[in-house]
């Protein structure tokens, strides 16, 4: 609202210029706004035709009329060889020179009231008139882009400084348009009123576009919050279904009506998701430039490129990465490189790719945790145990990626070749990326763990159990902050060791799995009322375990469900 009435301010300015008048005194208290919203420019006592004898007019300022105000006050009307406002006056108007006082000077100080709208103060601050007069002359104002307005002890504590950054609140493109007009030079301010105010009705316009942006922005925001909603039900809803069905075996009618609340719930949140997105983008048909929605934007980008990197598709991934360079143009620049930084940090994260490969884990939500704490606050030395295919390593993966931290190294290795303490060195130093020196290079990772925080992955070490147990104390040792999540088919019998037995899924679980994985062969596939005792049946003859449920989902890609059973 302070920006269209400044707007005004200029087109009144502009009429003035028009007719050969400058009124030289332009301040906030000289504009007044009337009962029924006009904009009223006032107080013209020293203003001056262009064209008349400046002499004479300078003359007849000595016999002006003043007030109390206009005498006692540093921001009034100072009479004189210096005639106008100290604070709002033009650098040649401090200077005395009227021969150069024309439209530009009115609009320097068109300027510096559009200033005190950005900042809530005047350009210029000081004890006395001729002490503001002084800098108007000779510096100038501090910098809206600056992360303070003022220096001097005296005015900090006088006046409330307000704090402004490049990402602050003030829209970057006013502040350009503010120190263009408060150019020093006259040649480089706008030449007229009327262009200050073309310039500040585009940037009108331009708001008039983002706010309606900003809507598209918050009905977004609305729509993801529905959707972290949605997904809760689902979770909640499942979780119940889950315990019903243990207990009282798939048949269950009750089950199954928790289970179709919670199915329904995760589709729902499934297209809210696909609504954000949608909204985000539409609200860049407002304001193409929308900070909020253009980092909202690249950020989901962010999962879209790994999950194409992990499956190897280079051309998508291409494709989503100029994607994401478009939405980053319109970001600052520290947002940019925050954003871009976090990109590579994830392409170059085995552990988030494994992950992508393998797919979200089903289930299993409570064991996760249990580990996670157990990890991080009873034991430096987790095993997983359980036999082949009952799912320990995507189990593994979920665990290691929850505690990856800023400050945390992690690592997952798999040990399936190596078969001596040498092999597990080996295998460890090439999921680290490292090349060891020919001596002593169990030490040598030692030593490594003992500068860093790490947690590493040591998975499927069932064939070099003796000799891996050798290994992984000589590390704890070395290093007392190395977190180790070890799977295996046999415990590792070490005194350090938290062991958890990975059992089968739930049935629940493994026939959600199913779904999920017979989806990938087959997209026409859900389950329903005619196909879950099918369904389940599978299961159970596939003892529940992961990767025999996923191997027979996948045969729905040439068989139905009922063949696959048989």
């Amino acid at each position: 609202r302070l920006i269209q009435i400044f707007h005004t301010i200029c087109e009144t300015m502009a009429f003035a210029h028009s007719n050969g008048v400058i009124h030289r005194d332009l301040k906030p208290e000289n504009v007044m706004i009337g009962g029924f919203g006009e904009v009223l420019v006032v107080d013209w006592g020293i203003a001056k035709v262009l064209g008349q004898d400046w002499k004479e007019m300078d003359d007849l300022e000595h016999t002006n009329v003043q007030t109390k105000r206009s005498e006692g006050n540093v921001k009034a009307t100072r009479m004189g060889m210096v005639a106008g406002t100290p604070a709002y006056m033009s650098p040649e108007q401090a200077n005395g020179q009227v021969e150069l006082i024309k439209a530009e000077s009115d609009v320097y100080t068109l300027g510096a009231i559009l200033y005190q709208i950005l900042s809530g103060q005047p350009p210029y601050t000081g004890k006395s008139a001729l002490e503001i007069v002084e800098k108007v002359r000779t510096t100038k104002p501090v910098s809206l882009l600056t992360t303070s307005l003022s220096d001097d002890p005296f005015e900090q504590e006088e006046l409330e400084i307000l704090e402004y950054t490049e990402e602050g609140k003030i829209p970057l493109q006013l502040i350009q348009i503010c120190e263009k007009a408060m150019e020093r030079e006259i040649e480089a301010r706008y030449s007229s009123a009327e262009e200050f105010a073309q310039e500040i009705s585009d940037w009108l316009e331009g708001a008039q576009k983002r706010d309606k942006a900003l809507k598209e922005f918050e009905a977004a925001a609305g729509i993801l919050t529905s959707a972290i909603e949605q997904e809760t039900s689902y979770t909640e809803n499942w979780s119940q279904a889950n315990q019903r069905i243990q207990v009282n075996d798939f048949e269950n009618e009750r089950s199954w009506v928790e289970w179709t609340a919670g199915s329904k719930a995760k589709m729902e949140s499934q297209q809210l998701r696909r609504d954000y997105r949608r909204v985000l983008q539409g609200a860049l048909v407002y304001d193409a430039e929308l900070e909020e929605a253009n980092e909202a934007l690249a950020t989901l980008l962010l999962e879209d490129i790994i999950l194409a990197q992990a499956k190897g598709e280079r051309g998508q991934r291409e494709i989503l990465e100029r994607q994401f360079k478009g939405y980053l143009q319109y970001l600052s620049k520290r947002m940019q490189e925050r954003l871009t930084s976090e990109l590579e940090k994830r392409k170059q994260d085995d552990i988030r790719l494994l992950r992508a490969q393998r797919g979200s884990l089903i289930g299993r939500i409570d064991l996760r945790k249990d580990i996670a704490s157990t990890l991080k606050e009873e034991s430096r030395l987790v095993s997983l145990i359980g036999t082949a295919g009952v799912g320990k390593t995507r189990l593994a993966l979920e665990v290691i990626y929850d505690l990856q931290e800023s400050q945390t190294e992690t690592y997952f290795c798999n040990l399936t070749e190596a078969n001596s303490e040498l092999g597990v060195a080996l295998s460890v130093a090439k999921a680290m990326n490292i090349k060891l020196r020919n001596v002593d290079p169990i030490g040598q990772l030692g030593e490594l763990f003992s500068k860093q925080m790490t947690i590493l992955v040591l998975d499927n070490l069932e064939q070099v159990v003796e000799n891996v147990g050798k290994v992984i104390t000589r590390w704890m040792e070395q290093s007392e902050s190395l977190r180790i999540i070890a799977t295996s088919r046999i415990k590792l019998r070490l005194p350090q060791e938290h062991s958890f037995p990975i059992r089968p899924l739930s049935l629940l679980e493994g026939m959600e799995l199913f779904t999920k994985r017979g989806q990938q062969a087959d997209g026409q596939f859900f389950l329903n009322k005619e196909s879950r005792n099918t369904v389940g049946r599978l299961v159970q003859q596939l003892d529940n375990l992961p990767l025999a449920i996923e191997l027979a989902a996948a045969r729905l890609n040439i068989f139905s469900v009922e063949e696959v059973e048989r």
